[in-house]
């Protein structure tokens, strides 16, 4: 705990202020291993871990309450913190929700919402699965550091799928249907995967069971928004908040750009579409008195616990770079 130990330290003398808000993504168990991507994922064993200390340790408030602290001209208390998922993994549903109401934990939810019109999974766990369940091993692909690949090859395999995750990113949905069609007829997958992700009717059992988990949008089709045209952006979102009011009739205020990206367009979409945030990814990770609802920088949680404490601190990233001279 010596990392946690000098992040409050750091905190105590230098009066740092300031609320982390946390981005995951799915929470899992093992049966979960095939199916989705470990980079986006945290075992649920370690998000009680992570919510038990919380709870014990930290100010966590709703991201609507951060919000009228910022607008008032106020910084959150030391400690604070926001906890968010972005996507809509059903396991935000069956796994996290019960252990955030045990601990009286608010959070928010930013839905893809027509991956849950489709029932369909995040493209990256597609990709994933089509890798970890495929009955052959020779992969050619087309594009920039793609090509041929045996996958038996355990180096070959890392490198095409991390190329193939980098085409797929900027591309739109139906490039992306395109490229996973024709990596699922070269690999021919023994297996499917079991639904990743949350339906309609499910969000709306969450919502009921589990009221302190507050609804967001996250686009329609988890495009890239600063990779399509500004009226595609504009598309994309007013659509998100549209598809949300009709299925559970509540106007959303809060939204996600897909993959922290943004730009001016992609901005003014939020905007146009009467949101009251917006959540990116940057290095600075405090939200302070000051700070711009529409660009409010969030943290990855860490898929363990050795570095939790003192990343939700308010220690981090600035003593890191002091102290290490990195992030």
């Amino acid at each position: 705990m010596a990392l946690s130990g000098m992040g409050a330290a750091y905190v105590r003398r230098r009066g740092v202020d300031g609320a982390v808000i946390l981005m995951y993504h799915g929470i899992t168990d093992k049966e979960d291993a095939n199916w989705i991507d470990p980079r986006f994922a945290v075992p649920v064993t370690v998000f009680e871990r992570q919510m038990r200390f919380l709870a014990k340790n930290r100010n966590v408030i709703a991201l609507q309450e951060l919000l009228s602290l910022i607008k008032a001209g106020n910084s959150p208390p030391p400690g604070s913190v926001v906890i968010t998922f972005d996507d809509g993994y059903r396991s935000v549903f069956t796994k996290a929700a019960p252990i955030l109401k045990r601990y009286q934990l608010p959070a928010t939810l930013y839905l893809a919402t027509g991956q849950v019109s489709r029932v369909e999974a995040q493209w990256i766990d597609r990709l994933y699965s089509m890798f970890n369940t495929r009955s052959r091993d020779f992969l050619e692909t087309t594009g920039e550091k793609l090509g041929s690949a045996n996958l038996d090859n355990p180096l070959e395999a890392r490198s095409a799928y991390y190329a193939l995750a980098e085409q797929l990113l900027p591309a739109s949905r139906e490039q992306r249907e395109k490229i996973l069609g024709g990596i699922a007829d070269a690999l021919r997958p023994l297996r499917q995967p079991p639904p990743l992700t949350l339906t309609w009717e499910e969000i709306r059992q969450m919502r009921r069971l589990y009221p302190g988990i507050e609804i967001g949008v996250h686009t329609r089709d988890h495009i890239d928004l600063t990779a399509c045209e500004p009226q595609d952006a504009a598309a994309e979102v007013a659509m998100s908040a549209a598809d949300v009011q009709r299925e559970l009739d509540i106007a959303p205020a809060h939204f996600s750009f897909p993959y922290g990206r943004s730009n001016p367009a992609a901005r003014h979409a939020v905007i146009a579409a009467n949101l009251s945030s917006a959540a990116v990814t940057e290095p600075a990770v405090l939200v302070r008195a000051g700070g711009d609802p529409y660009a409010l920088p969030r943290l990855s949680a860490p898929s363990n616990m050795a570095l939790f404490p003192f990343y939700t601190s308010g220690a981090y990233p600035q003593a890191s770079l002091e102290v290490f001279g990195r992030a």
